[in-house]
């Protein structure tokens, strides 16, 4: 085995096997799981997200909960072939940085959301730069929202999950710096706690460009984040479907007070013309203004 992943012999296994009395289970359990790691040893994607020391230490033991839960093979929903274990190395960073929030902040119970919320949180993107202060916004009403790039290769978007606090978290993976593609993923992944909360318990990942036919979950999720941007008669009836041109989308964004990224991007989705206003989609990079301060 890689000596890289040797450290989490250190793991607390017997606390981390909660309901596990039988000491034969949780050393079964420890076994399969270092022998799962084994097999992604070589993966440099994997080893440069982990990263060293305590953080890696912490990640691997969120894995571990992961997979002494059942939750590992359920961590990708919608496609068979997705890289499993960069995204429980990814998730299991989301679960341990929202944790780590508790602690640290003083975060109201969760008392839940409506599409009201979700539309009253759309116009924030107005500003690029809002996004910096959304962590905090949400936190307000009990939801933990962790920005975490995600590892290189991985075809991960974003995840939600209800932690065992009750409190709904997100995580936003930032593999495209586009300011639509964080809106959609974030609002996606908010409809999620406002439609589905009973379900998720384990967590949903979700990667938007899967071909696989989307599930009734995923596009109830996917119906709501459009609605929160712009309400469904105002879209259908919006000279934008007739005369796209760029003055045009910056007025009707103006309209329904949001950025003109988040309605090109409903445009190039929707025409599945991906080339298209490409110089209001690329204006602004996400990953800049969130990770540097840019």
């Amino acid at each position: 085995m890689n000596n890289r992943f040797e450290e989490f012999e250190d793991f607390e296994a017997w606390s981390t096997s909660a309901g596990r009395s039988d000491p034969r289970e949780v050393v079964e359990s420890y076994s399969a799981f270092k022998n799962y790691i084994s097999e992604h040893s070589k993966d440099r994607s994997l080893e440069k997200f982990l990263g060293v020391g305590q953080e890696r230490t912490e990640i691997l033991q969120f894995m571990f909960n992961a997979f002494v839960s059942g939750n590992l093979p359920q961590l990708f929903r919608k496609r068979e072939d997705a890289n499993e274990v960069l995204g429980a190395a990814w998730s299991s960073k989301v679960f341990s940085e929202a944790y780590k929030i508790l602690s640290l902040q003083n975060v109201p119970q969760f008392e839940g959301l409506d599409r009201e919320y979700l539309a009253h949180i759309a116009r924030e993107s107005v500003e690029p730069r809002n996004v910096i202060y959304l962590p905090e916004k949400l936190r307000e009403v009990g939801v933990i929202l962790v920005h975490e790039r995600v590892p290189e290769r991985a075809k991960i978007d974003g995840m939600v999950a209800l932690l065992g606090t009750g409190h709904p978290v997100v995580g936003i993976g930032f593999r495209y710096p586009r300011l639509d593609f964080y809106w959609f993923t974030l609002l996606h992944e908010l409809s999620h706690i406002v439609l589905h909360l009973d379900r998720l318990a384990s967590p949903i990942l979700d990667d938007f460009e899967a071909g696989d036919r989307v599930s009734a979950v995923e596009a109830q999720a996917n119906r709501l984040a459009k609605n929160s941007v712009v309400p469904r008669h105002l879209w259908r009836n919006s000279s934008v479907h007739y005369n796209g041109g760029r003055e045009t989308i910056i007025e009707f964004s103006k309209q329904i007070g949001v950025h003109p990224a988040l309605v090109a991007g409903l445009l190039q989705r929707e025409l599945n013309r991906y080339d298209r206003y490409r110089s209001i989609v690329d204006a602004v990079d996400l990953r800049e203004v969130v990770f540097t301060g840019g």
